[in-house]
């Protein structure tokens, strides 16, 4: 099975308003400081990305890397996330194989082979809390990586800054490695003036999974998502684009079991809406958290290349 990282996405919709009164232009915001910084406070590591300005109408991909403790076991059981406007998704991960380059990047791309996933999420998704006695096992002196897909579409510029705070378990504590695993289905295709329209796939599980949470993702036209196993409903999410949860949610699966995804979406526009990672295109995936973690895996049901 091939796999590659989703990540949920959504448009940010603020207005950018002054404060006080008269008729002047409020004070354009500045970036003070481009430059990430990670630091362990006692049993939390927060890894704060560097100001960055997103213009009217802008849409890209930054990234910043950072260097995990080199004299200290990093085990993370719980991953918050504090942004705001301009911040189209997140995604944290850690690199292997190859290093990114220190400080604060344009990494235009959905995903890169050589980073491994630790948390996705959009504006408005809590937090990811593993179950007693799990968490997300990283080796010492590793190298974060933390990606946003900004966007603004406000008429002012956007600066802002994201901060992740990742609780460690104490050392010396045992646990059970957590991961991700992941569904992604590239075949969404919405003719103009459709409704209910269900995008539907199918995976055989590769590995035996205690799952304890979900991450589902569509766009703005996404109406619900829903997850079966064996041909058996056991998720049902009416979809909300401006709430994104981390949902707690339990299911058994064993390597084999029929693993399904459904999504409906509706398009009330004139043009056909195709598959794509702008909030102006659609998406069908999900991301279940499991234990134990034996490496990253999932399915993609996407067209074949040409």
């Amino acid at each position: 099975m091939q796999y590659r990282c989703w990540v949920a996405c959504f448009a940010v919709c603020l207005s950018v308003s002054g404060c006080g009164s008269g008729d002047s232009d409020p004070e354009e915001p500045t970036v003070r400081n481009p430059n990430a910084t990670l630091r362990l406070i006692e049993d939390v590591v927060e890894f704060t990305s560097g100001d960055f300005e997103v213009a009217p109408g802008d849409e890209k991909y930054i990234c910043w890397s950072g260097r995990l403790p080199a004299d200290r076991d990093v085990a993370v059981r719980e991953i918050a996330a504090e942004y705001g406007p301009g911040t189209h998704h997140t995604f944290l991960g850690w690199t292997f194989l190859q290093d990114e380059p220190e400080g604060m990047t344009e990494c235009p791309v959905l995903f890169k082979t050589t980073w491994i996933p630790i948390y996705l999420g959009g504006v408005a998704t809590s937090p990811l809390k593993m179950p007693e006695g799990a968490a997300v096992d990283l080796e010492r002196g590793k190298q974060l990586i933390l990606q946003l897909h900004l966007q603004n579409t406000t008429r002012r510029p956007i600066v802002n800054r994201v901060k992740m705070r990742l609780t460690l378990q104490p050392e010396g504590d045992t646990f059970v490695p957590a991961g991700i695993y992941g569904l992604d289905n590239r075949m969404v295709h919405l003719p103009p003036q459709s409704t209910d329209v269900r995008t539907k796939m199918t995976c055989p599980a590769n590995r035996a999974m205690n799952v304890f949470a979900i991450l589902g993702h569509m766009h703005k036209l996404g109406s619900s998502l829903r997850v079966f196993k064996n041909g058996t409903e056991t998720f049902n999410q009416p979809w909300n684009f401006d709430e994104q949860p981390i949902t707690p949610f339990q299911m058994q699966v064993n390597l084999g079991d029929e693993l399904g995804l459904e999504c409906a979406h509706h398009n009330p526009t004139d043009s056909p809406v195709e598959y794509g990672e702008s909030s102006e295109t659609e998406m069908c995936a999900t991301v279940f958290f499991y234990t134990p973690y034996t490496g990253i895996s999932g399915c993609i049901n996407a067209p074949p290349k040409e």
